[in-house]
């Protein structure tokens, strides 16, 4: 390929790829994935949605195929048989369908503790809890032995996402000095 087919391609994809990005968007969330679902993702109502962009998702609608993984699996860890590259298909088509940037996608570790990872602070090695108050941030929690909580503040504009465990007094004295939030 010559400098004049590759500049003419490159003009192309710069005109075109916007569109076909869009396209996408709006395709996705309608397509029927492998295990025959789509990706569902269940909505509170009792969270302003002009504020917050949450939900809760299903296992359904991602890639994974090891058994207790199937077939969302959103979580990565070495300890586990779903290949890191299947996570992040699924987070892909999660931030397809949820419109958020992928990239901007936070999940706490969940060790079982009692410590919370501020968004914007050095990241710890282990957290149970994240919470923000930036925009544009996705934060998430799994839940699969414990209760995955979810506050916001709409006035304070702040979220907090968690495992139900022994984390709820340090989340709420971290959010009350960090944030003014919950006072």
């Amino acid at each position: 390929m010559d400098d004049e087919e590759r500049k003419q391609r490159e003009d192309r994809e710069e005109k075109y790829f916007p569109l076909i990005d869009e396209h996408i968007k709006i395709i996705m969330p309608k397509i029927i994935l492998p295990d025959g679902k789509m990706v569902e993702i269940l909505k509170s109502t009792l969270f302003p949605t002009n504020l917050f962009n949450h939900g809760f998702t299903t296992r359904h609608g991602g890639v994974s195929t090891y058994r207790t993984l199937s077939s969302l699996n959103l979580k990565y860890s070495d300890k586990r048989r779903d290949p890191e590259i299947n996570v992040q298909e699924n987070r892909r088509r999660l931030a397809l369908t949820a419109r958020f940037e992928a990239e901007k996608f936070q999940m706490a570790r969940c060790v079982h503790g009692a410590d919370v990872w501020v968004v914007g602070d050095p990241q710890r090695d282990s957290y149970d809890a994240i919470v923000t108050d930036k925009q544009r941030v996705t934060i998430a929690a799994p839940g699969s032995d414990c209760v995955t909580v979810l506050f916001c503040d709409p006035v304070k504009k702040v979220k907090k996402k968690f495992k139900h465990g022994h984390i709820q007094v340090t989340c709420m004295n971290l959010n009350i000095s960090s944030f003014g939030a919950w006072a």
